[in-house]
């Protein structure tokens, strides 16, 4: 399974922190430069209106003093009251009734003449000291205009939401192109021709795409010069191989039966190392899929192992379901040519293990044999790569068995790879799509 972030995802982290980055320095330099001026000129104006309304009050006659605290209402919705005992000094949590005190300060010129309060119930107070007494101006936060707070948070909001859209827009304009010509990348990997080519609207990225669809067309004609070239040779080698094993074999009595047998057996290598050849080469067709049953299938390769090892391989069941849709040659062949790497270098013990991984089916083939070493886990899959060159001439090994598997699973979608089992021995896993 493949590891790392998705391309959308990144592409959206990383435009959504610039953004959000810029959403930042936008509400400060918006607060900084347009709503604490405007609350702070609001502020000035409110404070400008309680101090002429304190020396209205002053002034007044007792008669005026009676109605005073209805026509301040109904004027400039603001409660008014004596009161004998001034509010506690201290600095509030809304910022714009630290804008006010501040504002009565100015203008008064005396810190110890303003007292500003808040209740939970969003009622706000203004006291002022006069002559005759403190005076309290009572009035309701939604009176307050500008209202800074809330219109950071709308502003934040707005530009929040249009950031989160214009990043996830982004990052899929982007990512679409990219997973495409990952998709035809795959394609051609699998040795598919005649792939649509993607049109983004990029030019950068249709370039691309329309290298790659050239460099498929290349790849398709190397690979059908290459088995061409395969076929003729195995044409032209075996005719005279076939000779030489008939001359061989109509030798007389000049020839003693050593050396025949190493002239024969020197030509039944060459022969298995063309068929080989040719098995590395064909491994590179794709192969069109169909119905198996899976379970069947690896009960019938068991059964083949079994007669070269009898009672030294078996199939190991987790899961239910094995109807699948696969090509059928390539994977007899993967797993067969597991199973007799397994069989010939492994030990007694070789288990055929079936299974369900992360919507995977997974196939391993364990066995308790001597293992690999780590410096040749991923080079044994190279073709003609012995780890004992002297015990796979002892075998009859070629060296292509899992180089063979390997090109097989690459050119249908899968994935192969190695891992030393825990108390010693080999497995080997193979990853197909469910």
């Amino acid at each position: 399974m493949s590891k790392g972030t998705p391309l959308f995802r990144a592409v959206l982290r990383s435009v959504l922190a610039g953004l959000l980055l810029a959403l930042a320095c936008a509400i400060a330099l918006g607060w900084w430069y347009v709503l604490k001026p405007l609350a702070t000129r609001s502020a000035e104006d409110f404070a400008a209106l309680l101090l002429q309304v304190s020396a209205d009050h002053r002034d007044a006659d007792d008669a005026a003093r009676e109605a005073f605290g209805e026509r301040l209402q109904a004027t400039h919705q603001l409660d008014f009251a004596a009161v004998t005992t001034p509010l506690a000094a201290e600095t509030h949590s809304h910022p714009y009734l630290n804008l006010l005190r501040e504002a009565l300060i100015r203008r008064t010129g005396d810190p110890a003449a303003v007292r500003i309060g808040e209740e939970p119930a969003l009622r706000f107070h203004a006291e002022i000291r006069t002559p005759a007494g403190w005076l309290r101006y009572s009035f309701d936060k939604q009176r307050i205009t500008p209202r800074p707070r809330r219109a950071l948070i709308g502003a934040g909001a707005a530009l929040l939401l249009a950031s989160l859209l214009t990043a996830a827009l982004l990052a899929r304009h982007l990512s679409r192109p990219v997973v495409r010509l990952a998709a035809m990348a795959r394609a051609i990997g699998a040795g598919q021709s005649g792939l649509p080519v993607p049109i983004s609207g990029v030019r950068e990225i249709d370039a691309l795409a329309r290298a790659m669809d050239a460099l498929s067309e290349r790849l398709l004609e190397q690979r059908e010069a290459q088995m061409t070239l395969m076929a003729g040779i195995s044409h032209d080698l075996r005719s005279p191989l076939a000779r030489l094993s008939m001359t061989v074999g109509m030798l007389g009595p000049d020839i003693n039966e050593h050396t025949r047998l190493r002239l024969q057996a020197d030509i039944d290598e060459m022969t298995r190392l063309i068929e080989a050849q040719m098995s590395l080469t064909r491994a590179q067709q794709g192969e069109a899929p169909r119905e198996l049953a899976l379970c069947e299938l690896l009960q019938e390769l068991v059964d083949a192992a079994e007669a070269q090892r009898p009672g030294g391989v078996r199939l190991e069941r987790r899961t239910g379901r094995c109807h699948v849709q696969l090509p059928e040659t390539a994977l007899r062949r993967v797993i067969g040519n597991l199973l007799d790497n397994a069989v010939i270098h492994g030990s007694d013990e070789v288990t055929l293990v079936l299974r369900r991984l992360r919507g995977c089916y997974c196939i391993g083939v364990r066995d308790r044999g001597a293992g690999i070493p780590r410096a040749h886990r991923e080079a044994v899959f190279r073709p003609f790569r012995r780890l004992d060159p002297a015990r796979q001439r002892s075998t009859g090994g070629s060296g292509l068995g899992l180089a063979i598997a390997r090109q097989l699973a690459q050119t249908h979608g899968w994935k192969l790879g190695y891992r030393p089992r825990s108390g010693g021995g080999s497995a080997f896993w193979l990853l197909l799509p469910a």
